[in-house]
């Protein structure tokens, strides 16, 4: 039903009285929002699969953020022409379950009519399991998308200052070439600049940790130093935020899903 092409196609199954009243009034009943649901896991890129036995009934991943939806039957009982279906919602990026607040949930009520299973009643609920401990421990770290998007902006704007400030700084002291350590960048209130504390970045920066990321300096060689790069890891690594890295005197940056520096720095992909 929730996977058709077609609107006609998903209101098929549901009751013929309210087929005739969608002819009248369309716009009163939030079934779009349920129709939509099949368009928001099959868009173009993921890669969809649909189950008849087991737990789960639907899984769509997308591999170009490591992020996998699936629906799973939790437990049905069926009595002959009825069935209720109750549904759960998991997420996962990079193979990891992504925190969330609640657990989204749904109980979908099934009559045959004609010989057609037909949709009479859906039940939405976010469920907050309390007596999880489990659950209990990532719900203290969970985020929001829009939390995320902000941690990972800040972020990134952190390691392009950091960038900038390794040029300045190889620029200042060339028989160095580019800085180490954070604190050789840092050093506000020191005085003049030196090459231990050059007064390029602010003493959040220099610290190492500012808005939910730890930012160091690594993979430093060359004698003066010619090569660096500049890593901002989530300090909760479970929190679902990305690692983040800016490479050598370049524009470019990129990211790790499971928010470790190593994987960042070894097997990073550019954002785009």
């Amino acid at each position: 039903m929730f996977l058709t092409d077609t609107p006609a196609a998903f209101e098929k199954h549901l009751p013929k009285a309210t087929q005739a009243f969608l002819k009248t009034d369309s716009g009163v009943l939030p079934l779009q929002n349920l129709s939509e649901i099949s368009g928001e896991i099959r868009q173009p890129g993921r890669q969809l699969e649909t189950f008849d036995d087991g737990p789960v009934l639907v899984r769509s991943e997308d591999p170009r953020v490591e992020q996998t939806v699936e629906v799973l039957l939790e437990s049905e009982a069926d009595s002959g022409d009825e069935d209720e279906l109750h549904l759960a919602v998991r997420i996962y990026r990079a193979g990891k379950p992504l925190p969330l607040p609640f657990l989204p949930t749904a109980t979908c009520a099934m009559k045959t009519d004609s010989g057609i299973w037909r949709l009479h009643e859906v039940v939405v609920s976010l469920r907050v399991p309390l007596g999880d401990p489990d659950f209990l421990k990532t719900l203290s770290h969970a985020l929001g998308p829009s939390q995320m998007g902000v941690l990972e902006s800040s972020a990134l704007s952190g390691l392009r200052t950091l960038a900038t400030a390794e040029v300045s700084y190889a620029s200042a002291f060339p028989e160095l070439g580019f800085a180490c350590t954070l604190s050789d960048l840092g050093g506000a209130g020191a005085g003049e600049p030196s090459s231990h504390a050059a007064l390029m970045i602010n003493d959040a920066l220099a610290s190492g940790t500012m808005g939910g990321y730890s930012f160091a300096i690594t993979d430093c060689s060359g004698s003066p130093v010619d090569h660096f790069r500049v890593v901002a890891t989530p300090v909760n690594p479970d929190s679902g935020v990305r690692a983040l890295f800016v490479p050598t005197n370049r524009p470019s940056s990129g990211f790790s899903d499971d928010g470790q520096a190593a994987t960042c720095l070894r097997d990073g992909e550019p954002l785009p």
